[in-house]
């Protein structure tokens, strides 16, 4: 295998985590307001906020979004480690 050829197989990317990832930072985009309006009518007025369901599902939305983004750099970056390991072994082989 020449070092082209590994360098090629190296870049090819099969996994969609950085669609996914831009998914997720979307959703946490769009959900935001309604989040924000929702803790600061927490924060100011305490539990006498009445929380409405439009407002529960952004923050839900939030917070599944977040963790989304999260696992998916934790699988990225681990991927990427992994890939760097194998391209160095294969380089010291040859």
């Amino acid at each position: 295998m020449s070092n082209e050829e590994l360098d090629a197989l190296c870049e090819t990317r099969r996994e969609h985590i950085t669609e996914y990832v831009w998914a997720a930072i979307g959703i946490a985009v769009g959900s935001l307001p309604g989040t924000a309006a929702l803790l600061h009518g927490y924060i100011t007025q305490g539990t006498a906020y009445g929380f409405r369901p439009e407002g529960l599902l952004q923050f839900g939305l939030f917070c599944a979004a977040l963790s989304v983004m999260y696992s998916m750099g934790m699988i990225a970056r681990r991927r990427a480690r992994r890939l760097r390991d194998i391209e160095a072994d294969i380089r010291m082989r040859a």
